[in-house]
This record gives C-alpha cells, structure tokens and sequence, in this order.
C-alpha cells in the first residue's frame, strides 16, 4: 500500500509503485487524503493500482460553499462550475 496526500494525475505514485515493485514489494493500492479528480485514479488502474481516497475535490468544495452558507452551488459558482 502508498500512502498520498493529494493525488493529481498519479505519475509520481506509479513510478514509485513501479520501483517498489521491483524490489519484490506486491502494491496494489493507494490511500490518499484528497482525489484532485484531475486523471489519477483512472491512471492509477491503468496501472493495476486502486485508489481510496478519503475525499475528493468535489466533495472538499461542495462542504466549502456549505459552510459560506452559498447552498447547493454557493454565491461564487453557476451550475456548479467551481474553479
């Protein structure tokens, strides 16, 4: 198992999955505290890794405009279209 912070596109974990596996090590997954949701679990498979993220960045900004009191999509996004 690799323990991340935030996962983006997932590059540096599967190098470093790749290396450990070199080494005899049998990783097939990947906790990580944020999914960016930018490409790296669906990287990640590719590379027969399966990621658990404990939020992802949808959910991180869904709770933010929450608490600004902004409702479903807040004051600062139309549709939901948060950058």
């Amino acid at each position: 198992m690799i323990v991340e912070d935030v996962i983006t596109s997932g590059g540096q974990i599967a190098a470093s999955a790749k290396e450990l596996r070199a080494l005899g090590a049998d990783i097939v997954r990947v906790i990580g505290v944020i999914d960016r949701e930018a490409g790296g679990a669906k990287n990640l498979a590719e590379e027969g890794l399966e990621l658990h993220a404990l939020f992802t960045m949808s959910e991180l900004k869904r709770a933010a405009l929450e608490l600004q009191g902004g409702g479903e999509y807040g004051h600062c996004c139309e549709k939901g279209n948060c950058e």
